[in-house]
């Protein structure tokens, strides 16, 4: 069946886009400064080594570490990775030392003596260890104690004169939150308490709290809250033993028995928030079943009431027994699953699945079923003969629990065979699942091989007589079970246990002069499947920075046993192992010498000034269109391994291709780097065109869209926006101590800033060379050729899990704010380089269909130029694309994605169209002409001829075309008179200006009439 696509186009060349800006930095011969701050090299320096304990003696990680000289002025301050820093070309002299943790002094080493040529060794202990904080918080009478209000702790940074937020907590029942914290003894020392409580925000504030070093301190915080009229129902469930038990749903109603809420808790307690004064009842399930209640529940205003449900009976035992068809031969090996029946959302929930032993029994331990409609399901299947017994209606009782005989469909294959049950365990006697079990015969000739889900395999329907079974993990032998007898009608039980364990294989990687360690490079481990005869990947690491990574492998017992390394850095292949072997009893270790040359200056760190090349910035703009990106896409070297289903990509291209404004700035952050480490191709310090693209091309071509550097400069990161998107390939924390790892060796790191302004079309990039890291916040420092002679950051905070999250300063210079950026990413080592995108290219394709239809062999392809904002109406009146009445986006139409207003040029695909008409209307956002063209291909040729019209157009005027479908080129006819929106938009804000006005002051008026009564 022949499907369509229609795709609408609208270049916007007047508006400037942040891919379309390519300013740089201009040429300078500035020197940068050494990152050794100017320290004198020579002999005639020392060193001075700090270690930092906690009061204990154990290691302590300081967030700051200060150094003074012999008067007290501060000369450097660090934020060590460690516990121990070493500071560098001291001058010999007297020095002292000060250490911070989470902004408050811990200790100091005073009058510490630094002598030429030596390194001084001093430990700071500290004196005291964290002291408990606790915090109360009330509503605005301050009595009233609030629970469920979120409390944060921030430290005073004096240094920055800024607040750090450090932890927080939400109140107990008590209106309580404690917290361990560092003491405050110095005297501006002190942390700053905020409460928020739900939507209502900041409600209370406190902001000289002390911590003292030997009793922590308490602190009262008032609220701006004002008690309600509302009460509050905590409940706590428990089993029938008094231990804890979180319950599946809570069920409130109120004193009618008439349903309130319901809850799903993530722990065995849950409060019922923001109900009126009365009498309540509670229902307590577990598995769908029911287990308990607490009726007339008195709520209180300004109260909460607690109550505890405690179980009135325990899980039973229902033990269930399945035969063949014939009602009495059991069947072992089958799996049984338990379903229970949520009658609220009217589906049956898997709850437990078991496979039956040899006997063909299969037990589980169930919630009894005390209400009328409660009931469990109990499906059998069987290998491959699917589900093979079912049973709908299974009580289970709360004295006795229950048992069940299923009698299957599945007929005796012949009662002359029996069967082996093999159990696999590790060598310290654990459940070990294995990847593959081996049958043989009595001549080792293969009967079968299995994948087993679980530690228990059972090889079935076998003829009298000797087998052999031989266990792997991961291709490789890890032991074997022989001369299993197999008997008519009967289960042979045996178990293999592995003699080893899986060992260390440690690889160590270096540049290619067999000596630098490399750090930062991805090694992939593979292991060799003989059967297959192919490598399968078993797991990677990213080296660190002694270039070494660590891996724990199964061991290599057989000849042909091996595994295979290969070594990645930005994409590409620099260095492999074929044949590593791991011992079964000391492991092994590698060493791997790649092609990648150690490119980075030693003693020279990139800078924006210097190596921020002055681009000419001359190509002038030239409009892509969707054909003439196609044919591009099409004729690549590498198109082959993008399917035909990924063509909605193409639609993408154009549109970064139509928003480059003279220059790409991916094309000039990979021209300054490549320049930056390989100084001496570039003589100048002056980039062409051709040197900025490396193509001939001096204007904005299809070409430019698949040849602009290895690597798919412009495919990989739209790529690399899908994943982190859509598939979560991607993690900012694994690519955050790289990125420093990589500033700490003077290599560039060139970044991918996706999703501007929360806009899939808006990328950008720019190259980080040089981090600080302050306690939790890591700052970024950019070099970004959209901004000539200024200092960019990206600022990265840790929350309390642990993860990495972009900050906004709203400061001169922070990307994060200008950008509005959602997501960032580096273009050389990431989780989602090329291959792996490659390897997931399906699953990438149905993140496509969230942005395009499902269809792409046979669409319509639209283009206009600006002024102009776009909305398409469907014969049914359904519409999308910007509507001018109210200044925002419509989208009625299923499945049909819109780019927006804010794109250039907007995108509008729907797929599957009738014959229509369609009718395209054209506002206008300035004086200016404008061209819409409409193309129709079908399995990727161009049917007819396109349609083409222009004209001018006005602010505030509107353009309505008629499109038709039918035949086989499309056709565009302007209805005959435009008229203009402007007093449209101003009556439609008027009318609702004032019915919101009329809306208000009734309420006003009947809200003061109700208070002078």
């Amino acid at each position: 069946m022949l499907v369509c696509l229609l795709v609408m186009l609208i270049s916007l060349p007047c508006c400037s886009q942040l891919l379309g800006k390519a300013f740089a930095y201009p040429n300078s011969n500035e020197s940068t400064s050494s990152l050794l701050g100017g320290f004198d090299l020579s002999d005639s320096t020392g060193s001075l080594y700090v270690v930092v304990l906690d009061s204990s003696g154990l290691p302590l990680h300081p967030e700051t570490i200060i150094l003074y000289d012999s008067s007290y002025t501060e000369i450097s301050r660090v934020t060590p990775l460690l516990n121990f820093y070493t500071f560098n070309f001291l001058s010999a002299g007297t020095y002292n030392v000060e250490v911070y943790i989470d902004d408050m002094f811990i200790g100091a080493a005073g009058n510490v003596a630094v002598q030429a040529g030596q390194t001084t060794s001093q430990t700071i202990q500290a004196s005291w260890s964290k002291k408990t904080l606790t915090v109360t918080v009330c509503y605005s009478d301050g009595l009233t104690i609030l629970p469920g209000a979120t409390v944060e702790v921030y430290s005073w940074d004096g240094y920055h004169k800024q607040y750090n937020l450090r932890t927080f907590s939400v109140t107990d029942l008590n209106g309580m939150a404690s917290f361990d914290l560092w003491p405050t003894t110095i005297a501006a020392e002190h942390y700053r308490l905020e409460v928020s409580y739900l939507l209502s925000g900041n409600i209370g504030e406190e902001d000289n709290v002390k911590v003292d070093k030997y009793n922590g301190g308490s602190a009262t915080i008032t609220t701006t809250l004002a008690t309600s009229g509302y009460g509050s129902i905590s409940v706590t469930t428990l089993n029938h033993d008094g231990s804890s038990l979180t319950p599946d749903t809570l069920i409130l109603y109120n004193s009618s028995y008439k349903e309130v809420s319901r809850a799903h808790p993530l722990l065995n307690t849950y409060t019922f928030d923001s109900l009126s004064p009365g009498t309540y009842n509670v229902d307590a399930y577990a598995d769908d079943m029911f287990f308990g209640a607490a009726g007339n529940i008195i709520v209180s205003a300004g109260q909460t009431t607690s109550q505890t449900i405690q179980a009135s009976w325990s899980k039973k035992t229902f033990t269930v027994t399945v035969c063949y068809n014939d009602g009495a031969t059991v069947l072992p090996g089958a799996s049984v699953q338990v379903f229970s029946w949520d009658g609220h959302n009217q589906i049956y929930n898997l709850r437990l699945t078991q496979l039956t032993d040899t006997t063909g029994k299969a037990s589980f331990l169930l919630w009894p079923t005390t209400i009328a409609a409660e009931h469990y399901q109990i499906k059998v299947e069987y290998l491959l003969s699917g589900t093979i017994g079912e049973n709908d209606n299974v009580k289970v009782d709360q004295y006795n629990g229950g048992q069940e005989t299923m009698t299957t469909t599945l007929a005796p294959s012949s009662l002359s065979s029996g069967s082996i049950s093999i159990t696999i365990l590790d060598s310290s006697g654990n459940a070990l699942t294995p990847e593959t079990l081996i049958l043989y015969n009595s001549s080792y000739q293969e009967i079968n091989r299995a994948t087993p889900l679980l530690n228990t395999y059972t090889f079935s329907s076998l003829s009298p007589g000797t087998y052999s079974v031989e266990a792997y993990a991961d291709d490789m032998f890890i032991g074997a079970a022989s001369n299993v007898h197999v008997q008519t009608g009967q289960i042979a039980s045996c178990t293999i246990q592995t003699s080893w364990s899986k060992q260390t294989l440690t690889v160590t990687t270096y540049y290619s002069d067999g000596a630098t360690p490399l750090s930062g490079v991805t090694i992939e481990v593979f292991s060799w499947d003989g059967y297959h005869q192919r490598y399968d990947q078993r797991s990677s690491a990213v080296t660190d920075g002694t270039g070494k990574a660590s891996f724990l492998l199964w061991p290599t017992t057989i000849t042909a046993e091996h595994y295979k390394l290969e070594v990645t850095y930005s994409s590409s292949q620099i260095g492999e192992e074929d044949n590593v072997k791991v011992d079964q009893h000391n492991g092994a270790s590698e060493t791997i010498t790649t092609t990648l040359v150690s490119s980075a200056p030693s003693s020279t760190r990139f800078s924006p000034t210097v190596n921020g090349y002055h681009f000419d910035n001359t190509i002038p703009k030239e409009t892509v269109s969707f054909s003439d990106a196609s044919n591009a896409l099409s004729s690549c070297a590498w198109s082959s391994s993008i399917p035909v289903e990924a063509r909605p990509l193409i639609a993408m291209f154009a549109v970064d291709v139509n928003q480059l404004q003279f220059g790409n700035c991916f094309g000039m952050c990979y021209t300054a780097k490549y320049y930056y480490e390989n100084p001496s191709s570039f003589a100048s310090k002056y980039s062409g065109s051709g040197d900025m693209y490396g193509v001939s091309e001096t204007a904005a071509s299809p070409e430019i869209l698949v040849n602009q550097f290895p690597g798919q400069e412009i495919m990989q990161p739209h790529l690399f926006n899908l994943a982190l998107t859509y598939l979560g390939l991607n993690s900012l924390n694994d690519e955050a101590q790289w990125i420093m790892s990589e500033c700490d060796n003077y290599r560039p790191v060139q970044l991918y800033l996706t999703a501007l302004q929360n806009n899939p079309f808006f990328m950008h990039s720019v190259i980080v060379y040089d981090y600080k890291l302050n306690g939790n916040q890591l700052t970024l420092y950019i070099y970004d050729p959209n901004h000539s002679g200024t200092t960019c950051y990206i600022t990265l905070s840790k929350g309390q899990n642990g993860n990495f999250a972009l900050t906004r300063t709203n400061n001169s210079g922070d990307l994060v704010s200008e950008y509005g950026l959602t997501n960032i990413g580096t273009g050389e080592r990431t989780a989602v380089d090329w291959n792996l995108l490659s390897a997931h290219m399906n699953e990438l394709m149905q993140a496509v269909w969230e942005l395009a239809p499902k269809t792409v062999e046979s669409f319509l392809g639209t283009e206009a130029n600006c002024p102009v904002n776009m909305l398409i109406r469907a014969s049914n009146g359904s519409r999308v694309g910007y509507d001018w009445t109210t200044g925002k986006t419509v989208n009625e139409l299923n499945g049909v994605f819109y780019s927006g207003n804010a794109t250039e040029p907007q995108v509008i695909m729907i797929p599957d169209p009738d014959n229509g008409p369609y009718t395209i209307m054209l506002s206008g956002t300035a004086i200016g002409n404008y061209t819409l063209t409409v193309e129709r291909y079908d399995q990727g040729q161009l049917i007819g001829s396109p349609s083409t019209v222009n004209g001018e157009i006005e602010t505030g005027q509107l353009k309505e075309y008629t499109l038709q479908l039918a035949g086989n080129a499309p056709s565009i006819q302007e209805t005959p008179e435009g008229i203009n929106i402007w007093w449209v938009g101003t009556a439609v804000a008027l009318i609702i200006a004032c019915t919101l006005f009329a809306v208000y002051y009734r309420k006003y008026r009947t809200s003061r009439w109700k208070t002078k009564k």
